[in-house]
């Protein structure tokens, strides 16, 4: 996990997770760092991946589903880990079924990048993403909204993030994490979802 997004992860944990929340991490291998990291007390915390290692605490195939109960957790999160799906909209509608009424779900995938195969890499993201996951999500029956979804310039790395952070039936904080994050640009918020912050060049 390169250093912005698990700057970023930080951010969303300290601005919608709440202690003693049950989180979900999607993708959970520490490699260079975890979102594990910042888990808020007393919060209860499994992270899922397709092998054994560090931060792992169940192992799923690649086309399972979650082996959870529907509606089992506070927040999901996934950072660093879509570009490797081969059928992310997938993921994300198991993502959608695990996530609580009133809870939150984060994603953090690149905008822009090396190639780098895990074991494969197939996609980038930019902050229309959000909406059309979220349209995806309700033609499945899932009551999600996209909060807010932004990309970032790097910090002398190749990689831009790309957050995306949506509610089921639930509501924003005053202030969101693009609003604490100095580096985000092309902003979409919340209850209207226009760009602010817009920049057009190649990102």
């Amino acid at each position: 996990m390169h250093d912005t997004a698990h700057e970023l992860g930080g951010l969303f944990y300290e601005t919608y997770v709440q202690p003693g929340s049950c989180i979900l991490e999607c993708g959970s291998m520490n490699v260079n760092g975890t979102l594990r990291d910042f888990r808020p007390a007393g919060s209860c915390y499994v992270g899922v991946d397709l092998a054994a290692g560090n931060g792992v605490d169940v192992v799923i195939g690649p086309d399972s589903r979650l082996p959870f109960k529907t509606e089992a957790f506070d927040a999901v999160t996934s950072s660093s880990a879509f570009e490797h799906d081969s059928m992310f909209w997938v993921t994300f509608l198991e993502l959608c079924r695990v996530l609580k009424s009133g809870g939150f779900l984060y994603l953090n995938v690149p905008s822009r990048g090396g190639y780098h195969r895990y074991p494969i890499d197939a996609w980038r993201f930019f902050p229309d993403s959000g909406i059309a996951l979220r349209d995806w999500a309700r033609i499945n029956q899932h009551h999600i909204e996209l909060l807010e979804s932004f990309i970032t310039q790097n910090r002398g790395v190749d990689w831009n993030d790309c957050v995306m952070i949506f509610a089921k039936n639930g509501r924003p904080p005053a202030v969101g994490v693009a609003d604490r994050y100095g580096l985000a640009f092309n902003i979409r918020r919340w209850p209207d979802l226009e760009t602010i912050s817009r920049r057009d060049d190649r990102w």
